[in-house]
């Protein structure tokens, strides 16, 4: 089940303004309790607030957001237990695991805020997302590795996330990857 707007803590319960809608102090804008959260949800109670909990597979479920899909649609679905059973399982995949935490959430947001964003999710479900699905069916788990760091590559390109440190110490809690509970800092303010 997809974590909840009314279990952030950026939800203003106390703003009574509307019936139905209450203050997102983070986006600025309203929304409902039973609206998905997006993916800078930060979770009630929460030990350190600081740090992200999951609110899905970042570019995957915005596209699926933007294509009009549920968010039990099969290629979630595939690429969920993905990387639940297979990456989170190797160690080879924690650095791409972590990489992912770091930049998943910021392209979700460039790629919702995107004015040609319905055009580019056709394009990425098209060429990325259903090929690693496939792949993923046929138990090809290097090619569909291959295919979704193509993805991210191309998405880290296109929004200028070149450059950044990633934070290696969290490679060694392989329970918090995938989960995108840690950030970055960028090396530079600008993207060649």
């Amino acid at each position: 089940m997809a974590d909840l707007c009314g279990s952030c803590i950026f939800l203003d319960p106390s703003d009574c303004k509307y019936v139905d809608r209450y203050y997102c102090q983070n986006k600025h804008v309203r929304v409902k309790v039973d609206d998905r959260a997006c993916s800078e949800f930060r979770k009630v109670g929460n030990k350190n607030n600081s740090d992200y909990e999951r609110a899905g597979c970042y570019i995957t479920t915005i596209v699926c957001e933007i294509l009009g899909y549920g968010d039990s649609c099969e290629v979630l679905d595939l690429l969920r237990s993905f990387r639940e059973s297979v990456l989170k399982n190797d160690p080879a995949y924690y650095a791409l695991l972590l990489e992912y935490d770091q930049v998943g959430p910021i392209i979700a947001n460039r790629l919702r805020k995107d004015s040609e964003g319905k055009i580019l999710a056709m394009e990425l479900l098209r060429s990325f997302l259903v090929p690693c699905a496939k792949s993923i069916k046929g138990n090809l788990d290097g090619e569909a590795v291959s295919i979704y760091q193509n993805m991210v590559n191309f998405l880290k390109l296109k929004y200028c996330l070149v450059g950044y440190d990633v934070d290696s110490e969290m490679e060694s809690k392989p329970d918090a990857l995938g989960k995108g509970r840690v950030r970055f800092c960028p090396k530079k303010d600008e993207c060649f």
